[in-house]
Formats: C-alpha cells, structure tokens, sequence
C-alpha cells in the first residue's frame, strides 16, 4: 500500500499513528529533513578542515562531515555533508 500525504503535518501525523498503533511500516524522509552532499573540485590542500568549515557557515551552510578527498594524480576535490 502507499500512502501519499498533503502536507508534512499529515505526514506526521500518520507516522506517528502507525508508531503508536505498531504497523510494519517504511518511510523515505522528508526533503526538508534530508542532508545535502557535495563535491567542490580545486580546493587548495594547503586548507584545513576547521577553515572550510568556517567559510561553509559563514554562508549559511551547517556542515556535519567534511573531508578531503585525494586521487592518485589528480586534483583533490572536498566532500561535505
């Protein structure tokens, strides 16, 4: 069965009596809810974690992971999320 909510205080509302009522059920979260992920190519190395951080927040971004990828021979690109 699938269910097709109008708004996410419906939604709640249902997950909230099938938590109560104990259904089986599944979910998929809300976009609201959902974390971004991104890949930013070119990003000097000699940059540290708590510096890309900053600047992330200063324009309103919340990082909660942020690491920096290296590939053999290329240039290293940051994924945060």
């Amino acid at each position: 069965m699938r269910i097709i909510a109008k708004s996410e205080d419906d939604y709640r509302k249902i997950v909230r009596l099938f938590r109560e009522e104990e259904v089986l059920h599944h979910t998929f979260p809300l976009p609201s809810e959902r974390n971004i992920h991104a890949v930013v190519r070119g990003v000097p190395v000699n940059f540290s974690d708590t510096e890309i951080k900053g600047e992330l927040e200063q324009r309103g971004y919340s990082p909660l992971h942020i690491i920096l990828l290296k590939r053999s021979g290329g240039a290293p690109c940051l994924w945060w999320w």
